[in-house]
């Protein structure tokens, strides 16, 4: 488990690097078309590579930021696995709850709570692109993460009790 974790915090490092130097993101593609085209991928790296100044910033700088934050708790309670598994034998649903959710929080409040305040400070939401914020921007920057987050893990928790429930652990705890 130390090598896992060790993986992790050093992956959450090349995370926190890309988000500190603002780096766009890669291009991303589905099997129904390009979600970030390879073109505004570059378009953004030509614009990134020209800015000036030491730190540059982009939504992609919370992205990168979420992730390394993610990596950096799985890495630690990856660390801390024999006493992650003790919560999980002496209160496994509480444990079941709170283990992801000491993942996902913190994460998604550095996805979320940024835009929030440069759009409410007036910053741009780019300072190399130049790009304003609009109000369906902020919106959907802020609660898109936490509302698809809410949904995947309503999903997850309600299967909790009967899972605890057939591993024949004392579930009412």
């Amino acid at each position: 488990m130390r090598r896992f974790s060790s993986a992790l915090l050093l992956a959450a490092v090349v995370f926190a690097v890309l988000a500190i130097a603002g780096s766009p993101l890669p291009p991303l593609y589905s099997r129904i078309g390009g979600l970030i085209p390879l073109e505004e991928t570059q378009r953004q790296l030509q614009a990134w590579s020209t800015a000036g100044g030491f730190i540059r910033y982009a939504y992609s700088t919370w992205i990168w930021a979420a992730g390394a934050v993610a990596l950096s708790s799985g890495g630690v309670l990856a660390r801390h696995a024999p006493l992650v598994r003790h919560l999980l034998e002496v209160r496994p649903i509480a444990a079941r709850i709170l283990t992801p959710l000491a993942v996902l929080v913190p994460a998604l409040l550095v996805c979320s709570v940024p835009p929030l305040v440069l759009a409410a400070g007036g910053f741009p939401q780019s300072n190399y692109l130049r790009q304003d914020w609009s109000l369906s921007d902020v919106i959907v920057y802020a609660a898109v993460p936490w509302i698809i987050t809410l949904m995947a893990f309503g999903t997850y928790a309600t299967g909790i009790p009967a899972a605890v429930r057939a591993s024949g652990s004392r579930w009412m705890r």
